[in-house]
């Protein structure tokens, strides 16, 4: 659950909307984001530039609340969501998240009933929220269905619409491993491979060779694709993945996989 989390308030905070307000208080919260401050100093520094900037008031409220749940502060997260929810009712981007992040908490506490509810009323109330921000809605209900509910037949449905809502990008990649990850315990190991496939190729060229790729990479089963498919889908990643240095022992990897067909 931790990790699950730790990939919500990754993802939360890209699409929270944070930096879109006046310039002024865009680039003091790009400082403080991209600073060496402890989360705590960052909470501190956030409030003071609402303070001056009240066009980022409710995005520094939203990432206030998820660094909270970062530091394992799910009380003070918890609050901090709420409060940010009523005071800034008609910042529809940053009330999602903060809905996203009262959600995380409450299944943290166990209240894996309220954290239900508030998911499945925020997509009711927020019908035009779309892309990156709504496959964070279905990736923490997916996880909800998944680890604490036990329902895997709920939540493998939600991760497929997330994988669809993102655009090549690691968290992209990211939720289509989780995709993989729920089928395989699900006994779905065949289509484990293939969502592993179309992951490496949508995501190649955007996020390159890095952990989460290889793994994807791994789980790909050249035996159930045989020689013709599987020679075309590493030709397609050697054409995608940037033959860059921090690139280069994942293109290793792939090109050894090639070698092995001739």
């Amino acid at each position: 659950m931790k990790k699950c989390m730790g990939s919500v308030l990754a993802a939360a905070c890209v699409v929270s909307g944070a930096f879109a307000a006046d310039d002024a208080g865009r680039k003091e919260m790009a400082a403080v984001s991209t600073g060496n401050l402890d989360n705590a100093a960052k909470i501190a520094a956030y409030g003071e530039i609402a303070k001056r900037y009240p066009a980022v008031a409710a995005s520094a409220a939203n990432i206030a609340a998820w660094l909270y749940t970062a530091d394992g502060k799910f009380g003070e997260a918890l609050a901090a969501a709420e409060e940010g929810i009523k005071r800034y009712p008609n910042e529809t981007n940053d009330v999602v998240s903060m809905i996203c992040c009262k959600a995380s908490c409450l299944m943290h506490g166990g209240k894996n009933a309220e954290a239900l509810e508030a998911l499945n009323g925020c997509l009711r109330d927020y019908p035009g929220v779309t892309g990156a921000l709504k496959a964070s809605v279905k990736r923490i209900q997916a996880s909800l269905y998944f680890y604490r509910l036990n329902d895997p037949a709920a939540a493998v449905p939600l991760v497929r619409e997330a994988v669809e809502l993102l655009p090549p990008c690691q968290k992209s990649l990211e939720a289509s491993l989780s995709l993989a990850y729920m089928l395989k315990q699900t006994g779905a190991g065949s289509e484990c491979s293939a969502v592993c496939q179309a992951a490496v190729l949508k995501n190649a060229a955007a996020v390159g060779g890095t952990d989460e790729m290889d793994r994807a990479f791994s789980q790909v089963d050249a035996v159930a694709l045989g020689v013709e498919k599987y020679r075309e889908f590493l030709n397609g990643v050697l054409l995608r993945v940037p033959a860059v240095e921090a690139n280069a022992k994942f293109l290793g990897r792939v090109k050894s996989e090639a070698e092995k067909l001739k």
